[in-house]
């Protein structure tokens, strides 16, 4: 008799666990198919994600040369003011880094 009492009480565990796996699997069915339309945005943030690191290289890059451009302008601006104020006259070609002016 308790064998069979322990046997239906194997089988009534059995049974739940085998409940339990079937809930959880139509649960993961679930969120598979609740999942499955967001891969395609993930893969389109992903892609924005790497556009957006290019851009910011580039401005990086945009603004680097503004700077070095600016520091010429400034450079040739006290060259022409000093030039100027001390009457010197001009050397027929100027050479600065990137930059040649014929005059």
């Amino acid at each position: 008799m308790d064998s069979l009492i322990h046997l239906g009480f194997e089988l009534k565990q059995a049974v739940e666990k085998e409940q339990r796996a079937n809930l959880l699997t139509s649960e993961i069915e679930l969120l598979e198919k609740s999942i499955s339309p967001l891969i395609p945005l993930i893969e389109q943030q992903t892609e924005f994600e790497n556009k957006q690191q290019e851009l910011l290289q580039r401005q990086a890059s945009v603004k680097s040369m503004l700077e070095k451009t600016r520091k010429t302008l400034n450079l040739l601006e006290r060259m022409v003011s000093v030039r100027f104020l001390t009457g010197s006259n001009a050397p027929q070609s100027m050479t600065l880094p990137g930059i040649s002016m014929m005059r």
